[in-house]
């Protein structure tokens, strides 16, 4: 197509172009510019290159300038790759994290706002508007606009992602509001309506709205894989109820977590325990949510799930369960287990598992469950009799912020000395680590002889302490598993290690920086003498007050 002017006779220019005319050049610094303008096609309209552009007149500068802005738009790299390809980069930009659920349903928006053209490939690519997430917090008290955002924003991820599965997350941690309701009411219709569209569906919400759980039993949902219904606030409103959940038609439904209401409350939950590889009970529980019967209603069924591979519980009020024999979970590599009140034991649940292949054990407390006193203890020999009963090569062991004795970490480690991980945050923070880092370091007592080949395979060790007279012996440990120090035990060498020291003394103190900095050289030693070993110390201040300074001035006290 050329821009140069029709001969004399021919016929007109065609209704699809447009052709400039030859006009008359001016000034040299204009054609300077006139020069730079290549040869492009913008839409249906004819730009002048080079050779025509020195046989034109002037054309008018902000002519000029928009044809340089869109030369220069187009000749990006960007701009000329395919949509297609585009739209592949954009959904490989989304965070994967499990926990950025707000971010991926913010992403598609974020991207859309870059240009025009960046905006009709995210229109277009339904990969990126696969997941949507609602998060509202206590202090969201006003409800007036929840209804319109929700709505607007479903509707517009439905209209989007389809064909693609989508994944929805709903979290609300306000008590109970009529005008709340009616929302949760609407968008489990919606659920249900859109059953064969969802991959995942997280909800959580007060236990006075799990009546209108309801609205999904049955539903066919032929695309679902995970299915998290947790209560928040407990207390039921209503009285004496039946709730029923039918999953009995998710037929791909792999993953199921599940925090009913309190025992108020006939509760019946229906699934193909067969089918799942994870679940979980009462352990995602929000803070303020107190107990649920889940656990003591629907452990029983356990027995069934024989393609287990992750199980994670939460205990809660005590309960007797007598079973026939002992659960035996052949394909569980991974059990969490949360403390969630003062009453609960572990025998509830651990005296009853046999779990051949576990290979990870995490432990730890909810949020406000403390200490009880050396003379309450939630567990006695429970955890070290499961790993001796199951005979299983646990690779990870995991105990935080629960108050877990000595003798029975002792117990423990005994049992599990194919370790590669291990991480132990005592609570009370102020419990004595002296036995623990004594055995990491020269192995059991009855076998003086065997240090760390005890422990031959452990790569990472994060360990929480409150007292700096541990310092030289957790260096010394260190130091025995790396560099030299590991070839010489015949070990593998520590690839991470991190102390959490608890400071409780509240000064500055000059002799504990001292033996805080003398510890953190020789862990840099460590770490510089073996090339790939991270090392970390982090410095916590737990309950440490804040002061307000007070100064007289002139008869007046002033902050």
């Amino acid at each position: 197509m050329s821009s140069s002017p029709e001969p004399h006779g021919a016929s007109p220019p065609s209704a699809d172009r447009v052709v400039l005319p030859q006009l008359r050049r001016t000034s040299s610094a204009h054609d300077h510019i006139v020069e730079r303008i290549p040869r492009i096609n913008i839409g249906h309209q004819v730009v002048p290159d080079l050779q025509s552009a020195r046989h034109t007149p002037t054309l008018h500068a902000d002519r000029v300038a928009e044809l340089a802005k869109a030369s220069a738009t187009l000749h990006s790299p960007v701009q000329r790759m395919p949509p297609e390809i585009l739209g592949i980069i954009f959904e490989n930009c989304l965070p994967v994290d499990e926990f950025s659920r707000a971010v991926l349903s913010q992403s598609p928006l974020l991207l859309g706002r870059v240009c025009s053209h960046w905006r009709q490939v995210c229109l277009s690519t339904p990969r990126l508007w696969t997941s949507l997430s609602f998060h509202f917090l206590e202090t969201d008290l006003d409800r007036t606009q929840d209804e319109k955002r929700v709505t607007r924003a479903l509707d517009t991820w439905l209209q989007r992602s389809s064909p693609v599965p989508l994944s929805i997350s709903f979290t609300d941690h306000r008590i109970f509001q009529k005008e709340t309701e009616v929302l949760i009411i609407w968008l489990l219709l919606q659920i249900r309506d859109n059953c064969a569209l969802w991959k995942d569906i997280y909800l959580q919400f007060s236990s006075d709205y799990f009546i209108q759980l309801s609205a999904l039993s049955p539903c066919e949902f032929t695309s679902l894989e995970s299915l998290s219904v947790h209560a928040d606030h407990m207390g039921w409103r209503r009285g004496l109820i039946s709730l029923s959940l039918d999953l009995t038609l998710a037929d791909r439904l792999k993953s199921l977590s599940y925090t009913g209401p309190d025992r108020v409350v006939r509760e019946e939950l229906l699934a193909d325990w067969t089918r799942l590889t994870e679940m979980s009970f009462q352990y995602d529980l929000h803070e303020a949510g107190g107990e649920s019967s889940t656990l003591s209603r629907h452990f029983g069924t356990l027995r069934l799930c024989q393609n287990l591979t992750v199980f994670s519980v939460g205990i809660g009020h005590p309960f007797h369960f007598y079973p026939d024999d002992f659960i035996v979970l052949p394909c569980l590599h991974t059990l969490k287990i949360r403390r969630l009140s003062r009453r609960s034991h572990a025998r509830t649940i651990v005296d009853a598992l046999i779990l051949p292949q576990l290979e990870t054990l995490d432990i730890d407390s909810a949020i406000l469950v403390g200490w009880d006193g050396w003379n309450m203890r939630w567990h006695g020999r429970q955890f070290s009799d499961m790993l001796r009963r199951s005979a299983c090569k646990l690779k990870g062991l995991h105990i935080r912020d629960v108050d877990f004795p000595n003798e029975e970490l002792m117990r423990c480690l005994a049992n599990a000395p194919t370790l590669t991980s291990f991480s132990f945050l005592p609570c009370p923070r102020s419990q004595p680590i002296g036995d623990l880092v004594d055995y990491l370091y020269n192995g059991p007592k009855d076998a003086p002889n065997a240090p760390a080949r005890h422990f031959a395979d452990l790569q990472k060790i994060r360990l929480g302490c409150a007292h700096e007279a541990y310092f030289t012996p957790l260096a010394g440990m260190v130091e025995s598993r790396s560099g030299a120090g590991a070839a010489r035990a015949g070990v593998t060498r520590l690839l991470d290690f991190e102390l959490v020291f608890y400071d409780f003394m509240h000064d500055n103190h000059a002799l504990r920086r001292v033996y805080l900095d003398n510890f953190k050289k020789r862990l840099m030693h460590c770490a510089d003498d073996d090339g790939k070993m991270i090392v970390g110390v982090r410095v916590e201040v737990p309950y440490n007050p804040a002061y307000i300074t007070i100064r007289e001035d002139g008869g007046h006290a002033t902050i």
